[in-house]
């Protein structure tokens, strides 16, 4: 008997299709309502079982990176909004280093 949890051959189908029509992973855990690593690794493990799973073209991938941020595309959810606050991300204040004053007080180095 097996110690973790085996995936029924229509699952295993549905992830095949789902990937070959290349929808991304993170999409296709949505879709089926596991984890992306669940969905990556079982993934792994149909190929080193033999299932023909071909990988997915890097260079075409990263492409699409480059030219999602050429195009100055950034999502701002709003847990972003709540998290950062009124600073942005990567402000210098953020990592600008500090000194104390004459007053023992933490201030920025100017």
């Amino acid at each position: 008997m097996s110690t973790y949890n085996q995936w029924p051959q229509k699952k295993v189908n549905t992830l095949i299709k789902l990937y070959l029509d290349e929808i991304p992973l993170k999409e296709i855990a949505v879709k089926m309502g596991i984890s992306y690593g669940a969905t990556k690794a079982m993934l792994t493990a149909l190929r080193y079982r033999g299932y023909d799973i071909p990988l997915r073209d890097q260079k075409r991938a990263q492409a699409r990176r480059r030219a999602t941020l050429k195009s100055g595309q950034r999502v701002v959810t709003e847990f972003d909004i709540q998290y950062h606050g009124k600073i942005p991300c990567g402000h210098w204040m953020i990592t600008k280093p500090w000194r104390r004053n004459a007053h023992g007080q933490k201030t920025p180095r100017t």
